[in-house]
């Protein structure tokens, strides 16, 4: 994505569109889209100040323009910027039967991947507790057909009860991540966390050689190979904070 002024400059994949009716605005699928598909493989996205302003989205490929608000379509950043991921802003929320997932690669990159079949016209929805963690700007009510499984007030994955964090912790995007563990654990809860059955595995796998030598610190433990995925992002927040 470019920034020119008020106007942000973004390619959209040609498989969805935006779409304003009644309801609000929304992306919507424009063909099939089939479970695991990447939509996106690598969302572009801007700085923008973190103030109360309108920008113009301005989709090149399609030489069609939107009203984006700097608030409600951004996530916060730091107390001086919030990050703009362009038209993904316009994804709307689900607790439940969320359509599509965003996959990290690092910090300032994810792609769009559906979670299930997806039918032409078909709304695109999101988790937004998966990937924001204050919700800073655009807290809400949530009113979504999930019964009991709705989380009705949408104030950001900081907010929740913590059996609800550790039910989500294997989805969240590697931005509330870091956010979480750094607010929720010191270097010795880390220690406890990760004495997990299989550990040689889990960091051969997946960190450095000098994170593999740190397994023989480790008793096995409380993790089970169900949550391994977990255990690989837990492990690699550990080593981030550890060698700072």
């Amino acid at each position: 994505m470019q920034r020119d002024g008020r106007r942000l400059l973004q390619c959209m994949p040609s498989s969805v569109a935006i779409s304003i009716d009644s309801e609000g605005i929304s992306i919507r699928a424009t063909r099939t889209i089939y479970k695991g598909e990447v939509i996106d493989p690598a969302v572009a996205f801007c700085f923008l100040e973190n103030s109360n302003k309108m920008y113009d989205l301005v989709l090149t490929n399609r030489d069609e323009t939107f009203p984006l608000h700097s608030l409600t379509n951004t996530l916060l950043y730091t107390d001086m910027e919030r990050v703009c991921n362009g038209y993904v802003g316009f994804i709307n929320h689900s607790c439940k039967e969320s359509n599509v997932i965003f996959n990290s690669s690092n910090q300032f990159e994810f792609s769009i991947v559906a979670r299930c079949n997806i039918s032409p016209g078909e709304e695109l929805t999101s988790n937004y507790l998966l990937f924001d963690y204050t919700c800073n700007g655009h807290e809400f009510q949530c009113r979504c057909d999930a019964g009991v499984e709705c989380y009705r007030q949408i104030t950001g994955f900081k907010s929740l009860p913590r059996n609800f964090q550790f039910k989500l912790l294997s989805e969240v995007t590697t931005n509330v991540l870091h956010s979480y563990v750094q607010d929720e654990y010191n270097t010795d809860d880390l220690f406890e966390m990760l004495r997990i059955e299989d550990a040689e595995e889990c960091f051969r796998q997946a960190f450095s050689p000098e994170a593999a030598a740190a397994i023989f610190t480790f008793d096995c433990g409380n993790i089970n190979n169900h949550n391994r995925q977990l255990c690989f992002k837990i492990a690699f927040i550990f080593n981030f904070i550890h060698y700072l």
